[in-house]
């Protein structure tokens, strides 16, 4: 074991500090598990989530690690296969519901959506229980940016407040497969889809369509 590895680590974390242990490069170990330098590279810097168990193994297998715990640590959620499912995944359900339904309160008061999503982004990227945290973000979100775009008074305020909207259903499409809920991160890609054809925004249309392919 590593003396430097810490339990509070995230995993990328933990990976780096095993790739330098056993004194191996990122090309090498890229090499080693036939992936590109980039997708290591990646996963280091948790830009790439080890939320597969079939990545987790590549990555053992590169690092002579005989026990996958060794390299994740505590995990918020399992990885294995049958895990049940995460409580999230009812979160995410019941807001986009809410979201779409007639009967959503358009009169209410909405607080400021924008830095709410860019706070949600931030802790789906870099908190320790992204589910948990980005999960219990986008519950209201969701429904608030949706309560915001429908009642969008103007051409340019709906374009706007539909990218918003279509950002907040990938972020949930991300969160979602992550835990492997991949039926409802479907259901929310296409919604992500169709609200950023309705803002006209390019980047976000392939962010959706990317992935509604199930990459």
């Amino acid at each position: 074991m590593p003396p430097t590895l810490r339990p509070d680590l995230p995993i990328g974390d933990r990976i780096a500090v095993w790739r330098v242990h056993r004194g191996m490069t990122r090309q090498a170990c890229a090499v080693s598990v036939g992936r590109s330098l980039s997708w290591w590279t990646n996963i280091e810097t948790g830009v790439r989530r080890v939320d597969q168990p079939s990545d987790l193994a590549l990555v053992a297998a590169a690092l002579g690690v005989g026990d996958p715990d060794d390299l994740t640590g505590p995990l918020e959620f399992p990885l294995a296969a049958d895990r049940p499912q995460h409580p999230v995944v009812a979160v995410l359900r019941s807001a986009m519901l809410r979201a779409t339904s007639p009967t959503l309160d358009l009169d209410r008061s909405v607080a400021d959506p924008p830095s709410r999503l860019a706070g949600a982004q931030r802790a789906f990227h870099s908190d320790r229980t992204p589910a948990a945290s980005t999960g219990r973000l986008l519950r209201d979100l969701i429904p608030d940016a949706a309560t915001r775009w429908r009642r969008a008074g103007t051409e340019p305020a709906r374009r706007t407040d539909a990218m918003l909207l279509s950002r907040a259903y990938l972020l949930a499409c991300r969160v979602l497969r992550h835990l492997s809920a991949y039926d409802l991160a479907a259901t929310a890609a296409d919604h992500a889809t169709e609200l950023a054809r309705a803002a006209e925004d390019s980047v976000g249309l392939a962010w959706a369509m990317w992935q509604s392919s199930g990459v």
